[in-house]
């Protein structure tokens, strides 16, 4: 009798202890597979941020080298305007109002029409 409770008492003891250490494996595996999909969905977010960024440089990138070719073009096409364009004399120094609208009407005139030979050229 003694030792049939002594039995159950350490089957009891034993049963208790594997449970324990069941339930603490089993909330270990859940632990790490949590901190697996945490992992996961940090390198994601990682990955979108940079690709995010990439794409952000790049598209400054290419707007800036699309600025620099414009200035570069109107710095060209000014130069070429400059070099063909004669005032007409009196414009350096405007005698009136009417006569300084006269001088700068002449050259919007001009680079109008040395626009148009430009461009197709």
């Amino acid at each position: 009798m003694i030792t049939k409770v002594l039995r159950n008492f350490f089957l009891g003891i034993l049963a208790t202890v594997l449970i324990g250490s069941l339930s603490y494996y089993i909330r270990l595996k859940m632990i790490e597979k949590s901190a697996e999909h945490f992992i996961t969905k940090s390198q994601e977010y990682s990955k979108q941020v940079l690709e995010q960024q990439r794409s952000s440089l790049q598209a400054k990138q290419r707007q800036a080298e699309h600025d620099y070719k414009k200035a570069q073009e109107e710095h060209a096409f000014n130069e070429a305007f400059y070099a063909w364009y004669t005032e007409p004399d009196g414009c350096d120094n405007w005698k009136s109002d009417s006569h300084m609208v006269e001088c700068v009407n002449h050259k919007i005139n001009a680079k109008n029409t040395f626009k148009s030979i430009y461009q197709n050229n």
